[in-house]
């Protein structure tokens, strides 16, 4: 799960389809192994794994996340981007699982309180399509990647065509060649923003939303 989620980030830094596809392959495995059809979630063993007398799920942070939160957070990002209802519900279903723990013990179930904030924000998504000039459109990614925006996520084209997997990017031509953005709130989009200065000034006025 933390694999996924790393995965889907470092698309969003690079705009490397290869990320994005390594990250919904290894979605389809976990999701394979270790979700519950039956009531949601996953469990912490995967269904190859030895037989044993019950199957635990990893509902509670410790040193680490849990990997029910952390599953649900990796879902949860990898739809916004890739427009995967499938993997949206997924994702809802492992927070369904966490529901009482996050009811009763807030505390032991940050990870999958981050996905359920994630979930219920106004979640933003910027195609970010980077024309002639590739300096200017890293500089617009690493622009957007020093901000906090939590329930914001990024499908950056560097060239070609955009990956089939990101319908996010279809149909975004670089305005003018240059650097253009395109700003979804909820698959709705805004005017394009051209320009790495616009795309700077455009996300001065998001709330951290």
């Amino acid at each position: 799960a933390a694999l996924i989620d790393g995965l889907t980030r470092l698309y969003e830094n690079s705009g490397n389809a290869r990320w994005i596809e390594a990250a919904l392959e290894l979605s389809t495995v976990m999701i394979d192994e270790f979700s519950d059809p039956d009531v949601g979630g996953f469990f912490y063993t995967g269904k190859s794994h030895e037989r044993l007398i019950a199957r635990q799920k990893d509902l509670y942070d410790n040193a680490t996340p849990s990997g029910n939160g952390m599953a649900a957070t990796a879902l949860l990002r990898l739809a916004a981007i890739t427009g995967r209802d499938d993997l949206e519900e997924t994702g809802r279903q492992a927070l369904l699982a966490a529901r009482p723990l996050m009811q009763q013990v807030p505390a032991a179930a940050g990870q999958s309180l981050v996905a359920l904030d994630f979930l219920l924000g106004q979640q933003r998504e910027i195609a970010v399509v980077v024309g002639d000039d590739s300096e200017a459109g890293t500089q617009a990614i690493e622009a957007i990647a020093r901000r906090f925006h939590p329930h914001t996520v990024v499908a950056p084209l560097l060239a070609g065509d955009p990956p089939a997997s990101v319908p996010l990017l279809k149909d975004r031509p670089a305005m003018e060649g240059r650097v253009t953005a395109y700003i979804c709130e909820n698959s709705t989009c805004s005017a394009p923003v051209v320009g790495e200065d616009d795309l700077v000034a455009a996300l001065s006025g998001f709330s951290p939303r």
